[in-house]
């Protein structure tokens, strides 16, 4: 495919949606509708664990797109280039909890028909025997209401079916990480073979 042209059907705050002209490998003309982020391209989300305690932080927020509770992680747009520094930040700011990011996915497209976005999972561990985290406090944003979630990581699968049954929409990341890999063990037990 050949881009031909770009036309701006509407300019908001936060995001563009735009027209593409494309010609295809047979030349035919084709249109297609973007969203482009206005402010930035780049989001963090976090997995992060309670390592004592073995819990995975999830939360569940009111998102207006669904009309509905969405159960997902924390995260928030990167206007910095310090990727660890913002999903600290938002690991903060919406759960009150402060950890250690242990690492860092490739910068990754999700929904790369749609929106230009791209998003870095973050894998924090959060030292749950820490005096700061003992009585996490969140600081929202006045438009934020989120509920911290802390789930043991060998029943998550089922709190997540529970969540689904209960009407809650579950984030692809969650069900990506969480549900989805039938050859989680296989694969684990083939990567452990060729270390070997």
């Amino acid at each position: 495919m050949k881009l031909l042209s770009r036309k701006v059907l509407y300019k908001g705050n936060w995001l563009t949606l735009k027209e593409l002209t494309l010609a295809t490998a047979t030349n035919q003309t084709i249109k297609w509708e973007v969203i482009e982020r206005r402010n930035s391209k780049n989001l963090v989300v976090v997995l992060a664990r309670l390592k004592h305690a073995k819990k995975i932080i999830l939360i569940k927020q009111f998102r207006p797109a669904m009309n509905k509770i969405v159960l997902g992680l924390p995260a928030g747009i990167v206007y910095a280039r310090d990727i660890r520094k913002t999903a600290l930040k938002e690991l903060k700011e919406e759960t009150g909890y402060t950890g250690t990011v242990k690492k860092l996915s490739p910068a990754l497209a999700f929904n790369p028909s749609l929106c230009d976005e791209k998003i870095t999972l973050a894998y924090v561990d959060i030292n749950d025997k820490s005096f700061k985290n003992n009585l996490p406090k969140q600081n929202l944003e006045n438009e934020e209401q989120i509920e911290v979630v802390l789930v043991d990581e060998t029943n998550i699968s089922a709190y997540i079916f529970k969540e689904q049954k209960k009407g809650t929409v579950i984030s692809a990341a969650i069900w990506y990480l969480f549900i989805s890999n039938p050859w989680r063990k296989s694969l684990k037990k083939n990567l452990r073979s060729l270390k070997r």
